[in-house]
C-alpha cells in the first residue's frame, strides 16, 4: 500500500513521508514541505547557519491503518489540503 500511496502522490505533483508509525499497526505521513525549518536547529549550533529550507509549514496529514490480522488496510486523509501548488519537476 506505501508504494501506492506515494506513486499517486507523485503523480500528482506532491512528496509524502513517513513521519512516524506503530510497528505494523499504523502510520503517519505528512507533506515533504509540512514543518518550520527552525524546528529542525539545534540551539546554540553554529553549523545550523542554512540560508535555504525547503519547509513551509504545509499541513496535509494522513494515516492508514489495519484490522486484526493484518488483511485489510485503511488509508484516510486527517488534513487533506496542501497551502502550496503542486511540484511540476516530481
Amino acid at each position: 500500500m506505501l508504494l501506492e500511496i506515494k506513486r499517486f502522490t507523485r503523480e500528482h505533483g506532491y512528496i509524502i513521508v513517513i513521519c512516524c508509525s506503530d510497528k505494523g499497526s499504523r502510520k503517519f505521513f505528512k507533506c515533504d514541505r509540512g514543518g518550520k525549518a527552525e524546528d529542525n536547529k539545534r540551539k546554540g549550533d553554529p553549523r545550523d547557519q542554512s540560508k535555504f529550507s525547503r519547509l513551509i509549514g504545509c499541513l496535509f496529514s494522513a494515516h492508514t491503518s489495519c484490522e486484526r490480522g493484518g488483511l485489510v488496510r485503511y488509508y484516510e486523509n486527517d488534513y487533506p489540503h496542501h497551502n502550496h501548488p503542486a511540484t511540476k519537476d516530481t
